[in-house]
């Protein structure tokens, strides 16, 4: 519990890593910190977040930290005594470490300082250019995978008008007849049991019409996965995860699992396990957010890009 705090703690900092800064990105057991100057008795629990050069480091026995650099390089600490952050010794980063990808992911984080206008701007560019256009741009599901094994997928667009009704159709691609159509009022809809109507190995597309300009959005097209391929994938992930002494099921865990779906080209699973997440934590707000936040970055990079394709 107290690594998945001191995780937490810091993802809410709001200070920028500049390129000559060390951060730690993983603790495990009693680690302390104080600075150079300073008396031992006043050292503090190290957190996990940006470090300063003047920093000592105390790693207590069978405690363990783990440094990064903003570009990758890591140090691993975890042998008993007194580190000074200066001093201590970098590897090249490594390709293959799925624990480096996770480092670098939230690194990404803070490595700017975004300022909340600007921040808002990017948030809103999808919106911008639907409502410019007028017509509905859909946001989840993208085109690729998606598992129908989900109690309950959420069906997400925009459009220009918040209250208007939009006629949500869902169809089958090979024979071009729909197999759901539904006025939803708004720009959600949450399609429950999605088994009955969605089969397995089968390519479907959907789109959306409505608003005051009654157009018509473009088509997604998507593939039904096979049964428990994608709950396969996730627990093939948090494997690894293992491997790398970060323990699946904690909130890091559960948030690199979404960054190495989005990272394997599987963004409607990334989205979709962060929705079971969610489910599975009705009371954990920070945790929803955190989650959010992930997923609605990696969605926005994706249709803003598509977009930017279609010009």
């Amino acid at each position: 519990m107290q690594f998945i705090r001191q995780f937490l703690f810091f993802l809410m900092l709001s200070g920028s890593i500049q390129a000559q800064e060390i951060a730690a990105v993983f603790i495990d057991g009693n680690v302390l910190v104080y600075r150079k100057g300073e008396q031992l008795k006043v050292a503090k629990n190290l957190i996990l977040g940006p470090l300063h050069q003047d920093q000592i480091l105390v790693i207590k026995p069978g405690a363990r930290v783990k440094l990064m650099k903003p570009g990758g390089e890591l140090c691993d600490l975890n042998q008993p005594g007194e580190y000074f952050v200066s001093s201590v010794v970098f590897h090249p980063k490594e390709e293959v470490s799925l624990f480096s990808k996770f480092s670098e992911y939230f690194l990404s984080f803070f490595s700017e300082v975004r300022k909340a206008d600007e921040k808002d701007s990017h948030q809103n560019s999808i919106i911008a250019v639907s409502r410019g256009s007028g017509k509905p741009i859909l946001l989840f599901p993208l085109e690729g995978l998606l598992s129908a094994d989900e109690s309950e997928i959420h069906w997400s667009w925009d459009g220009a008008c918040d209250s208007c009704n939009f006629k949500l159709r869902i169809y089958d691609f090979s024979t071009r007849k729909p197999v759901l159509n539904k006025t939803v009022k708004g720009h959600h809809y949450v399609l429950s049991h999605p088994e009955k109507i969605l089969r397995p190995d089968k390519k479907y597309y959907w789109d959306v019409q409505g608003g005051e300009s009654n157009l018509k959005s473009e088509s997604n097209v998507f593939n039904v996965c096979a049964v428990s391929q994608f709950n396969r994938q996730v627990r093939e992930i948090q494997s690894i995860l293992i491997k790398e002494n970060i323990v699946a099921g904690s909130t890091p865990a559960s948030l690199l699992t979404i960054a190495s779906l989005f990272d394997q080209g599987q963004p409607n699973f990334a989205i979709q396990f962060g929705e079971r997440l969610k489910a599975e934590n009705r009371n954990d707000r920070l945790l929803a957010e955190r989650i959010s936040e992930v997923c609605n970055r990696q969605l926005r990079k994706i249709i803003t890009a598509g977009l930017s394709e279609s010009e």
